[in-house]
């Protein structure tokens, strides 16, 4: 958030400086959140998560963007897996060690 917040362009888009903060906050309190579910799996946790996402995110596709059926059908094989790395390699892999370790260890030591 500090290398995307104080960018110096970000002081000519107050609006974008607010989302990044708003984004932050967001985040700490999720992160807070996280830290108190004792009896919640790390699998079951990113289940929730991504069942509550994804129908989210495809309709703020649907709404904002063009054109995702004629990307999928062009795309090519590398482009084609780099979602698949993002589910796997950052959501599984990541985002799963970090709520394994925000179980058992203090919130300020697991985010530093």
């Amino acid at each position: 958030m500090l290398v995307i917040g104080f960018d110096p362009i970000i002081f000519r888009h107050l609006d974008a400086l607010l989302l990044i903060v708003a984004g932050a906050a967001a985040m700490a309190v999720a992160t807070i959140q996280m830290r108190q579910l004792r009896e919640v799996s790390v699998f079951a946790l990113q289940a929730w998560i991504a069942l509550c996402a994804t129908p989210a995110l495809a309709l703020l596709s649907l709404l904002f963007e063009q054109g995702q059926g004629a990307a999928i059908r062009t795309a090519t094989g590398l482009e084609l897996a780099a979602p698949v790395y993002s589910a796997i390699g950052a959501s599984l892999i990541g985002h799963g060690i970090v709520y394994y370790l925000l179980g058992r260890y203090p919130v300020s030591i697991t985010t530093r």
